[in-house]
């Protein structure tokens, strides 16, 4: 949904003048914030994955993850587990 929203205020701000004079001042701080707003959340996800579980990153990028990482993350299915 933000994606998409900075996509549709970014096709209003090629198209200037159309909405009015004091619409495309609205359209470019809105365009402007959830740009921030994304860039801020790009940031923390990618904080998470690499700092903070960096065994998760791993998992992603190989499909694979260590019996003990399994374990600390997904506690409830390692009981299961064979």
């Amino acid at each position: 949904m933000g994606s998409g929203a900075v996509a549709l205020s970014g096709l209003l701000l090629y198209y200037p003048g159309k909405l009015g004079a004091r619409w495309d001042v609205v359209v470019y701080i809105v365009h402007t914030a959830l740009a921030v707003l994304l860039s801020a959340a790009v940031v923390a996800h990618v904080y998470l994955s690499v700092l903070v579980h960096p065994h998760a990153l791993r998992a992603m990028l190989t499909g694979k993850m260590d019996a003990a990482s399994f374990r600390e993350d997904h506690p409830l299915a390692a009981d299961e587990a064979p």
